[in-house]
């Protein structure tokens, strides 16, 4: 049985693999069958090649969504984002990939929002799926809210009569959506990363005990540095030095969406894009203070950067997917959250936002006071997470299920 996956990524970009990883798991338990999948996510060869081995993928050529090869798509694309219109792209890439397909999955976890700006070329691909006659699904994502561009929400509306069906992770997007009026598509699931193994590194990796693991990316700049990154290295500096100040912890900075080799070869500020290469710079800038911050490379893929943070007392993390990987291996989490995708993921799992921080809100003594609780309510926190975690990866495995059932 084969699937077409639609979304975006980079080779290193290791909340893309998770969610693939994720994918592959859910799948292969709902059909129980060998499955095959046509590859719509950039540069993501080598995730699957290597991927489950019941779960056999071609090793397709892909396109990436970011860089439109010719002036007049690059025009195109300009256009669909002031006219709110869907932007179809790679079109007759996606009728190769996807011929004989079952069904098309629109993965990525956070396409469907405002996070990157309007999302219509993720509009445009699934009327071109939709055209071929797949039965579409918004696959364990995060969706909208848009009510603050009335245009687009009423052309997203309309493209959703095209889609099968909304499998969302969290709670948010499942009220949003039946606000629209698109209850009856519309079916809690979980993320699939919660649902991703956990791999110890072949090569050993030497972590300091009771260290508290840090992600923070270039992307983060945006909400809290006014869009600059060597601001945002200062502020993460004093963060780190306060932490170790008043936690007594050791520090573990984790990249979580790293450049691969041609762009850093080819673009010079690499460093203000790659996780990776941002903390490298807070590494480098904490001097003679760095004595107990660690570094953790660039080498690892998702499963085992999962274990790595499943190893850290607690975790502070920027990007969604290094959270879930510390939410799903039951590791006490702040989430700097600049997204309502963090907040209701956090309300589903504790049925609250107290362990998140807001961009408005984020300070040295915030973060240092959110960590701090963490430490006074950790026993709550674990109990919280051996109650809700189960049922949110159960919900991921439904997804499955659902999937089956449409399409029989």
């Amino acid at each position: 049985m084969k699937f077409l996956f639609l979304g975006n990524g980079t080779s290193n970009n290791h909340g893309c693999e998770a969610i693939v990883r994720g994918t592959v798991r859910i799948l292969a338990k709902a059909f129980e069958s060998e499955i095959t999948a046509a590859n719509g996510v950039n540069d993501t060869p080598e995730i699957v090649n290597e991927v489950e081995r019941h779960f056999k993928v071609p090793n397709v050529d892909t396109f990436s969504i970011y860089s439109p090869k010719s002036p007049m798509l690059s025009i195109k694309w300009r256009l669909a984002h002031l006219t709110s219109d869907e932007c179809v792209t790679h079109a007759s890439e996606i009728k190769q990939h996807g011929a004989g397909a079952k069904a098309m999955l629109a993965i990525g976890g956070d396409n469907f929002s405002m996070d990157y700006g309007l999302p219509t070329f993720y509009l445009g691909w699934n009327k071109v799926a939709s055209t071929m006659g797949l039965p579409s699904f918004i696959w364990g994502a995060s969706v909208g809210p848009f009510s603050r561009d009335p245009q687009f929400e009423a052309r997203f509306v309309k493209h959703a009569a095209r889609l099968k069906g909304f499998l969302v992770r969290e709670t948010r997007t499942q009220k949003y959506l039946e606000s629209l009026g698109l209850g009856d598509k519309t079916f809690l699931v979980g993320d699939p990363a919660f649902v991703m193994s956990v791999t110890e590194p072949k090569e050993k990796v030497t972590l300091p005990e009771g260290g508290i693991g840090l992600n923070l990316s270039p992307l983060y700049a945006k909400y809290v540095a006014d869009g600059n990154v060597n601001k945002l290295k200062e502020l993460a500096v004093d963060y780190v030095k306060g932490i170790r100040q008043s936690l007594k912890r050791p520090v573990i900075l984790i990249p979580h969406v790293n450049s691969n080799e041609a762009s850093r070869k080819s673009d010079p500020t690499w460093y203000a894009k790659d996780d990776f290469g941002f903390l490298s710079k807070v590494y480098e800038a904490l001097g003679s203070d760095a004595s107990d911050v660690h570094l953790i490379g660039d080498t690892y893929n998702a499963e085992e950067l999962k274990w790595i943070i499943s190893q850290c007392h607690s975790f502070i993390g920027a990007r969604t997917h290094s959270t879930i990987a510390a939410f799903s291996t039951h590791t006490p989490t702040i989430s700097l959250a600049y997204s309502v995708k963090a907040q209701g993921l956090n309300e589903d799992i504790f049925g609250s936002t107290d362990y998140c921080i807001a961009p408005k809100d984020l300070s040295k003594e915030k973060l240092i006071e959110a960590l701090q609780l963490t430490e006074v309510k950790r026993e709550e926190i674990l109990a919280q997470y051996q109650s809700s975690i189960p049922v949110i990866q159960e919900r991921a495995y439904q997804a499955g299920q659902l999937v089956k059932e449409m399409i029989s």
